[in-house]
């Protein structure tokens, strides 16, 4: 291989060059791209691994429409409510 390249005229020598060049450009944007990929798929995997195996949480978002419910009332109307409840149970035993 020496030998040819001694053999080589100074065009020659440049235009081998020159194309060496173009060949390492376009590896290293191939490598560049390639990498970029491996990135993007080490996130979706790290992104599918929590997904499977990470901490679950329950979310409740509770439904706008739904009526809240009266956990505080008026006493007087937890009295009316009381009286409409009340029986009176009477039973005898043997």
């Amino acid at each position: 291989m020496e030998n040819d390249l001694e053999n080589l005229s100074k065009e020659q020598l440049l235009a081998l060059l020159h194309k060496q060049e173009k060949f390492l450009q376009k590896e290293t944007k191939r490598r560049g791209n390639v990498e970029e990929e491996n990135t993007q798929l080490k996130f979706q995997v790290e992104y599918y691994k929590r997904l499977a195996f990470g901490q679950k949480r329950e979310r409740f978002e509770g439904d706008k429409d739904q009526m809240s419910l009266p956990f505080e009332m008026d006493p007087e109307t937890a009295q009316k409510q009381e009286e409409e409840v009340k029986e009176k149970l009477t039973y005898e035993r043997r």
